[in-house]
């Protein structure tokens, strides 16, 4: 099984993969986080140290703020370069190796119309993450999340990060699957 996480940057989407994760290792089932930016980073990583002396996985605030225009850019020019479909055709091996072995795949960052349609097509579940005072931090992707929105099978939407509402946030994920797995009888 493949899910596809969509949504803007920061919404909370590999918050919700690491409550998911620990929901399918309850049940007995592997679960395996994939990135569309890893791909990205691992290919750009030695052109961002040699001319900025940046690494594309800094943690770093500030070095991410200064970098993330060159991902960007990089990224689209490969999205442009390939109809869409080089960071797919990246990450599909290992995804159908993790299938094969019974693992579900959980993309963290698809955030553009093909890579749902692609999550779609295939049989996958794709879920749309929103987060309370969350605003699109460039304009791709103010452009893409309702396109992403609206094609996606579910959506799940957190309150504000500091909200205590937020207080459960693995009973929230886990009650969603619950939910989506007993409503469209998620085979797994």
């Amino acid at each position: 099984m493949i899910i596809g996480l969509g949504g803007l940057a920061r919404s909370g989407k590999d918050t919700f993969f690491e409550h998911a994760f620990l929901y399918f290792k309850r049940k007995g089932i592997s679960a395996k986080r994939f990135a569309f930016a890893d791909e990205l980073k691992k290919e750009i990583n030695d052109t961002c140290i040699s001319l900025y002396g940046i690494s594309a996985f800094t943690n770093d605030e500030k070095e991410k703020e200064a970098i993330r225009p060159v991902l960007v850019a990089h990224g689209m020019i490969r999205r442009g370069s390939s109809n869409g479909l080089h960071w797919i055709n990246k990450i599909k091996t290992k995804i159908k190796k993790n299938s094969e072995e019974g693992g579900v795949s959980i993309i963290t960052d698809s955030r553009f119309e093909n890579e749902i349609r692609e999550i779609n097509s295939i049989g996958g579940k794709s879920i749309h993450i929103t987060r309370e005072g969350n605003n699109p931090p460039n304009e791709e992707e103010r452009e893409n999340d309702p396109k992403v929105r609206e094609l996606s099978l579910y959506k799940f939407h957190w309150k504000d990060f500091g909200n205590e509402a937020n207080e459960y946030p693995e009973k929230m994920v886990f009650s969603f699957l619950d939910l989506a797995r007993e409503k469209d009888k998620w085979m797994i």
